[in-house]
């Protein structure tokens, strides 16, 4: 019956260059099993359990409780490079797991997810984030239940430049599969106002299917009455960079959504500018297929009116003669 104590720390850590908080824990093995948990920092707790060795029946199961508080969300920026910035609001991380250990199976670890349970939850109260790509920040209320198979939204509101997002439905984790309410996002709003990048009137209902680490995004959005900023290579729009470098920030992700049919309506009164060579007015429909990184577009774009500018000559878009993409 062996006993053994002490504690652990980790000081002085960095990321990137970017300071981490000290992470200091306890441990300890009594009765065959092996235990941690977290002294510090306060808005990180966590507590383990190992057995070892296993009893079948009395002693094989490991378990994991996890909690996440709001102080946490100081990392998003260091993990991002400064890509995502918590702004403000509370949000809390809640797990519980528990699985079992027979290092005997064949697959010990195909048995450790087969025996897997699990739950927890994600919730948000006026939780702002701001993304270097959006100027605008977003805002969520709600929460988001996990187990080992399902994602469950039930209600999560987001606000983004004035308009209005609506998440609810189930994801399942990692297996695609059918479920009963598959999750949906409904946007809605007649003033949707993103600084450097989008104003106007946007609608959609886009549904999420496949699973959590290979999403499969269908539906569509719709925009009208308002105007995209295209971003030109080396000007100073904010959001340029991100937006220019989707396909090869997205090249080495470790999951890549795939569209499918999804569609993207212009209506009416809506410009696209990229100042200083286009100021165009549009109207169609283009339907997206593919992943981020292959975008696979089809479809007919009207161009209705505006002006395009090639060295010190502008040419004009005239009402009374079809232009098509």
């Amino acid at each position: 019956q062996p006993l053994l104590q002490g504690e652990v720390s980790f000081v002085e850590a960095s990321w990137k260059n970017q300071p981490l908080d000290s992470i200091v824990g306890r441990f300890g093995y009594a009765n065959q099993r092996f235990e941690f948990a977290t002294v510090m920092p306060e808005y990180l707790q966590v507590a383990a359990a190992v057995p070892f060795p296993t009893t079948p029946g009395t002693n094989d199961r490991a378990t994991l409780n996890l909690n996440i508080g709001t102080e946490a969300t100081k990392l998003l920026s260091i993990f991002t490079g400064g890509q995502v910035e918590w702004a403000g609001g509370e949000m809390g991380v809640q797990l519980t797991a528990s699985t079992t250990v027979d290092l005997e199976a064949d697959d010990p670890v195909a048995e450790l997810l087969r025996t897997l349970e699990a739950d927890g939850t994600i919730a948000f109260a006026e939780a702002s984030v701001k993304a270097a790509a959006l100027e605008a920040p977003l805002t969520l209320n709600g929460a988001i239940a996990l187990d080992p198979s399902t994602i469950r939204v039930v209600d999560l509101q987001g606000m983004l430049g004035g308009g209005t997002i609506a998440i609810s439905g189930e994801l399942p984790t990692l297996y695609p599969r059918s479920v009963e309410q598959p999750l949906t996002v409904a946007l809605s709003g007649d003033k949707w106002q993103i600084p450097g990048l989008f104003k106007g009137k946007v609608g959609g209902d886009i549904r999420v299917t496949g699973a959590a680490i290979a999403p499969i995004v269908s539906g569509g959005v719709e925009v009208a009455e308002g105007r995209l900023i295209a971003p030109v290579g080396g000007g100073t729009t904010t959001a340029a960079a991100p937006v220019e470098n989707l396909a090869e920030n997205w090249a080495d992700a470790p999951f890549l959504p795939e569209f499918d049919r999804f569609r993207v309506r212009i209506g009416k009164n809506f410009r696209v500018v990229r100042e200083p060579f286009a100021n165009v007015r549009l109207q169609g429909v283009v339907t997206v297929d593919g992943t981020l990184d292959n975008l696979q577009p089809n479809g007919r774009i009207e161009l209705t009116r505006g002006v395009i500018r090639l060295l010190d000559t502008r040419f004009f878009i005239p009402r009374n003669r079809p232009q098509t993409v």
